[in-house]
Order: C-alpha cells, then structure tokens, then sequence
C-alpha cells in the first residue's frame, strides 16, 4: 500500500528514486536558508549564563569582545569566535548567543588598579580590565584611568 509519508511504496524506493523520495519526506523542513547576521570579522560580545539567582538588573552580555571567524550557514546559523589575544574560543555559537558590538565606541572599564610605577617621569598603572582574564592585564598611563564616581 502507499505510504502517506513518502507519497509511494515502500517497495518502490530504489537506487535511482531514492533522493526523491527523501526530497518529499524532508524538503519541508529545509526552507530557505536565512542570511547570517553577523559577517567574517565582526565584533560581537557572548551572552551571560543566568541562572535563578542572576539578577535581572545585571548585564546580559559578556564585557569581553571577541571577533567572529568563521559563519556555518545551515538551521540555524551558528558562528566561531576568538578573543582580543586572537585565542580561538572552542565551539560553536548561535546567533541568540552573540551581540553585535559594531559600530560602538568600545568601553574598557577597569576592575582593579593591581600596581603602580613611575618610568622616566611618567606614572603607569598594570590593570585588571572588567570582564577580561587575567592574561588582558596591561600596564597604561594612570592619566587614562578614569573614574566613575
């Protein structure tokens, strides 16, 4: 008898018809492929785990950012990424996952103020930078530092 699902009988399928009727069983779910939201090179930020206790005040996106290396095109697409150390990020993100940063005057807000020195007349700070590793740390003139208060 012909089956509803495959529009034949399963008797039927062979070699030469076999794509058709996998065309007619999924060609559905394929669709249109959506163009990526994000392009080679761009800059995005990744979005925060939250779990119950997150306030919802705080912010949902990562201060870090990170540059997109690679976009998959399929369904959905999903993107690579790698840090401001051209480190690459192991797997693959959506796009739910990741915010455009273009276009956006970065802001580098310091954490913490970890040293000071003075070289040839001229005070400098090493820094933890707000949201970063330890590994962004980075000696800057303190007339740079500004605070927020």
């Amino acid at each position: 008898s012909v089956n509803r699902s495959i529009k034949t009988t399963p008797d039927r399928v062979n070699e030469s018809n076999w794509t058709e009727v996998w065309k007619t069983l999924f060609s559905h779910n394929l669709g249109k492929l959506s163009e990526p939201k994000f392009a080679v090179g761009e800059s995005v930020r990744i979005s925060k785990y939250k779990s119950v206790f997150t306030k919802r005040y705080e912010a949902n996106f990562t201060e870090e950012l990170f540059t997109v290396t690679e976009v998959y095109h399929g369904h959905p697409n999903t993107y690579k990424i790698k840090d401001s150390a051209d480190e690459p990020i192991i797997g693959r993100f959506y796009e739910q996952e990741l915010y455009s940063a273009e276009g956006r005057e970065p802001d580098f807000r310091v954490e913490k103020v970890l040293r000071r020195r003075t070289v040839k007349g001229k005070k400098m700070a090493v820094v933890k930078w707000l949201g970063y590793d330890d590994k962004f740390n980075s000696w800057i003139p303190t007339g740079d530092i500004k605070s927020l208060t």
